[in-house]
């Protein structure tokens, strides 16, 4: 019975707490004018419908604390490392030196001594005389002849009978020992008196620093003397170049 009574006198004061707790509550929410106004109307609902809903109020639950779940660490591939460039040294470019030329040998001048020249046969037409000449280099090594040489044409004694012209410029041909060039040699309107047989061709190095003569026909040749066209034209000799 004392425990009744007891359960009775908490629930009656807790509805009063509950009751209070409301008004205070509403006081809290609106203004002071609207509070006189509405208290009559606050007064007038039932005390057990405020016991009620107070009664009917629960606390929350309070929720229990969940498992925290355990992290999952993902793995995270890890790359491999990348090669770091390897560092040489450049080394200072080394310059190879050129072989050295050989040395070319200098091919000397034919010596007029070693070239054995002769008239093969004359040639007329036209008051033309044309020689065919070769020459052969009879030293037992290489030499260089010029292509044109200053032609002439001689008497028996060596003199000249017309003097041709220089040539201006000319290439060299190489002789090996024993071999044979040829040339041609024209002349042409000789006016002058007859000449000591036999008539002969001779070549003139540059300078005058050698001549070599081409042996005539015969000893009595005279063959290769061209007629006189024109005493006033003057007398013309000269030679095609040197060919093997």
């Amino acid at each position: 019975m004392r425990a009744l009574r007891a359960d009775h006198a908490t629930h009656h004061n807790w509805s009063s707490q509950c009751v209070s707790q409301f008004h205070v509550e509403i006081n809290e929410a609106r203004p002071a004018t609207q509070m006189n106004r509405a208290l009559p109307r606050l007064l007038a609902i039932p005390l057990a419908l405020i016991v009620a809903a107070c009664g009917t109020a629960t606390i929350p639950p309070t929720a229990a604390p969940s498992a925290t779940p355990s992290t999952v660490s993902s793995a995270t591939p890890s790359s491999a490392p990348a090669a770091s460039p390897t560092f040489n040294p450049t080394s200072e470019p080394t310059t190879t030196p050129a072989p050295l030329a050989s040395p070319v040998a200098v091919i000397p001048l034919c010596s007029p001594s070693h070239l054995a020249a002769r008239i093969t046969r004359w040639d007329a037409g036209q008051g033309h005389r044309t020689a065919n000449v070769e020459v052969t280099n009879t030293a037992s090594t290489t030499c260089k002849i010029r292509a044109l040489d200053q032609a002439q044409l001689v008497d028996g004694h060596g003199s000249v009978i017309i003097n041709g012209q220089l040539p201006a410029a000319s290439k060299f041909l190489i002789m090996a020992p024993g071999s044979v060039l040829t040339t041609l040699v024209d002349a042409d309107n000789y006016c002058g008196p007859a000449p000591i047989a036999p008539v002969k061709v001779a070549f003139i190095y540059p300078g005058g620093v050698g001549r070599f003569i081409a042996t005539a026909l015969s000893p009595t040749d005279l063959s290769g003397v061209p007629p006189c066209m024109g005493a006033g034209s003057g007398a013309h000799v000269e030679m095609q170049p040197w060919a093997p």
